[in-house]
C-alpha cells in the first residue's frame, strides 16, 4: 500500500513539475517572441488587394518592371511550417520553436485562389540579380502541385539538394497561376542533374530562362520550395482551420480595425489575429510549440524532485525503523 500511495504522490508531482513549465514556458515565449511577432505583421490589410489581384505591365525602357513584383509578399507570406532550433541559448529561454503559420488576405467582395494557400514564384531571368522582383511570371500553387504525376520524386531529389536552381522548362498559365509540365534541377554550375515532367492540361509554353524562386535557409524557407512542399504534405492543420474561421470576424465598418488574441495549449501559443483597412483584410493565425524547451526543463526539474523525492521516502523509512 505504501508503494501505492509513493507512486501516486510521484506522479502528482512530475505533474506540478510539467505544469509549471508548461506556464513558465508559455509566459517567456509570449514575451520574447509572440508579441514581437505580433507586431511585425499589423498593417499588412492595407494592401490586401494588391497580393491577391494581379495586373502585369509592358516592360519596355521606361517601365522596367512588369508590375508583378506584389507577388513576392504573398509568396513569403503564405501557409508554412519551420523552426527555430538554433542553439542551447534558445533551448533554455523557450525561444526554441516549432512554428506553424497561416495567411489569408482577401477584400469585402474578393476572395480568390490567391487569398490562401502554399504558393512558390516563377518568374523571368532577364540577367538582372533582382529578375525575380522585376519580371515575375506567376504563383505556383503547392498544394496542387504535388498532387501531380512526378511531383513525389521531384521532391525526393530536391531533398538531396534543398538550395539548387530549378528551372521551368514547360508550363501552362491562368490567371497568373502557373502549372509546371517540365522542371529541371540543376547544380550550382547550372548543369541539369535530373528533369521531372508533370501532366498538364492547357496551352504548354517552352523557355529556357523560367526560374523558381528557391532559397533554402533551416531557420527560415520563406523561399524554400522544398519546405513548402513539406509543408503541403500536411495537409490541413489546425492554424489553417483556425484561420479560416476567422474571416467572417473581419469587420469592414470599422474602417482601419485589427484585433489579436492568444491562447494556450500543450506546450503551445496559438496567436490570433483580423485586420481590416477599409474594404481590404488580412487574417493570420500562427501556433507557437516550444515542446523541445519543455521536455528539457520537465526532465531537468523532473529529475531534481525525483531525487529529493527518493531521499525524503528513504529518511522517513529510517526514522519508522527506529
Amino acid at each position: 500500500m505504501k508503494i501505492v500511495k509513493r507512486t501516486a504522490l510521484w506522479l502528482a508531482l512530475m505533474l506540478a513539475v510539467a505544469v509549471s513549465v508548461d506556464v513558465l514556458g508559455s509566459i517567456v515565449c509570449t514575451l520574447l517572441v509572440v508579441n514581437s511577432m505580433d507586431g511585425a505583421y499589423i498593417g499588412y490589410s492595407k494592401q490586401a488587394e494588391k497580393r491577391i489581384v494581379y495586373k502585369i505591365n509592358e516592360v519596355d525602357e521606361k517601365n522596367n518592371s512588369n508590375g508583378l513584383a506584389p507577388m513576392i509578399l504573398r509568396v513569403v507570406m503564405d501557409d508554412d511550417s519551420w523552426n527555430s532550433h538554433n542553439s542551447l541559448l534558445e533551448l533554455s529561454v523557450f525561444t526554441d520553436l516549432d512554428i506553424d503559420e497561416s495567411h489569408i488576405f482577401f477584400t469585402k467582395d474578393i476572395t480568390n485562389e490567391f487569398s490562401k494557400g502554399i504558393f512558390a514564384l516563377a518568374y523571368e531571368d532577364t540577367g538582372i540579380s533582382v529578375s525575380y522582383v522585376k519580371t515575375p511570371v506567376g504563383l505556383i500553387d503547392i498544394n496542387e502541385f504535388i498532387k501531380l504525376d512526378s511531383s513525389s520524386d521531384f521532391f525526393t531529389e530536391l531533398e538531396k539538394n534543398k538550395d539548387a536552381t530549378i528551372r521551368v522548362d514547360a508550363y501552362s498559365i491562368d490567371n497568373f497561376t502557373v502549372t509546371p509540365s517540365k522542371l529541371t534541377i540543376l547544380d550550382e554550375n547550372g548543369n541539369a542533374l535530373r528533369s521531372f515532367e508533370f501532366p498538364t492540361d492547357g496551352k504548354i509554353i517552352e523557355k529556357d530562362n523560367i526560374y523558381i524562386k528557391n532559397e533554402y535557409d533551416k531557420h527560415y524557407t520563406g523561399y524554400g520550395v522544398y519546405n513548402k512542399m513539406k509543408t503541403a504534405y500536411k495537409g490541413e492543420r489546425k492554424v489553417d482551420r483556425i484561420a479560416s474561421d476567422l474571416v467572417p470576424k473581419a469587420e469592414f465598418s470599422q474602417g482601419k480595425h485589427y484585433e489579436t488574441n492568444h491562447s494556450y495549449g500543450f506546450a503551445s501559443i496559438y496567436s490570433k489575429h483580423v485586420e481590416t483597412y477599409d474594404d481590404n483584410a488580412y487574417v493570420y493565425v500562427m501556433r507557437f510549440s516550444f515542446i523541445r524547451s519543455f521536455l528539457f526543463y520537465t526532465a531537468i526539474f523532473g529529475l531534481i524532485m525525483t531525487v529529493i523525492f527518493i531521499l525524503k521516502c528513504r529518511k522517513k523509512d529510517k526514522e519508522e525503523w527506529y
